[in-house]
């Protein structure tokens, strides 16, 4: 599991984010990760944006997702 000691400060959607061999991987604040192939680019403009929900909205939402956790209400 990778370890999400960047958290996203100022998110109310966002944990953390990690890139780990070229994925970008997620962990949002319901508990649920989620791994996106091939976006590991996209980490350090994540991070450094404004609102990190948003970003996830605008860029990665329906890129093809892999949930690696549930969120904590589904389990």
């Amino acid at each position: 599991m990778p370890d999400f000691s960047k958290p996203a400060y100022g998110s109310s959607t966002v944990s953390g984010a990690y890139e780990e061999d070229g994925d970008l991987i997620v962990q949002f604040k319901s508990g649920g990760i989620y791994r996106y192939p091939g976006l590991g680019g996209y980490h350090a403009e994540l991070m450094g944006s404004e609102s990190p929900g948003k970003f996830v909205g605008r860029h990665l939402r329906g890129k093809h997702a892999v949930r690696v956790k549930a969120d904590e209400d589904e389990t």
